[in-house]
């Protein structure tokens, strides 16, 4: 037991001894350092933080503007191919039409003689038959005579 309390005693009344150089070793004494060095790293990290989340934004408002700009490009892709289906009906439609018109027009024709469905035939057809065939119509009238009013060139 003395031993225990000797030993005690020596240790509240020792003394420490250092393992750092106390000439090197130099602990800041102005406060006001160790104040400013944590003001600028905190500063540095929050104007880090705010470059970062601006690359950040920057990055995702470009993908942004990249998925808009290549959705515009389908809507324009979409509203061509709608429209080159509607100028295709219309044409179309324009084709039948006429047919039509031609057709009336040679019933009228059908009933004063074939003189006058020839007559608006040359009037009407001559250039197709010409780049067609490469024959006047009036040298073949052997085609006429296969033709009737129904009749469609297509």
């Amino acid at each position: 037991k003395i031993e225990k309390v000797n030993e005690k005693n020596d240790l509240m009344n020792a003394q420490v001894t250092c393992l750092v150089d106390t000439n090197t070793y130099k602990e800041p004494n102005n406060n006001i350092n160790k104040r400013e060095l944590l003001a600028n790293e905190l500063q540095n990290q929050i104007k880090q933080n705010t470059e970062r989340k601006k690359q950040l934004n920057q990055q995702i408002l470009n993908e942004e503007v990249n998925y808009l700009n290549h959705l515009a490009m389908e809507m324009d892709l979409n509203h061509l191919e709608d429209r080159k289906k509607h100028l295709d009906k219309q044409k179309l439609l324009l084709e039948s039409w006429e047919r039509d018109s031609h057709i009336h027009n040679l019933k009228k024709l059908q009933s004063l003689g074939i003189n006058h469905v020839r007559e608006y035939i040359n009037k009407n057809y001559h250039n197709k038959f010409n780049n067609t065939s490469g024959t006047n119509i009036s040298n073949s009238a052997d085609s006429f005579n296969s033709m009737s009013i129904g009749f469609d060139s297509r």
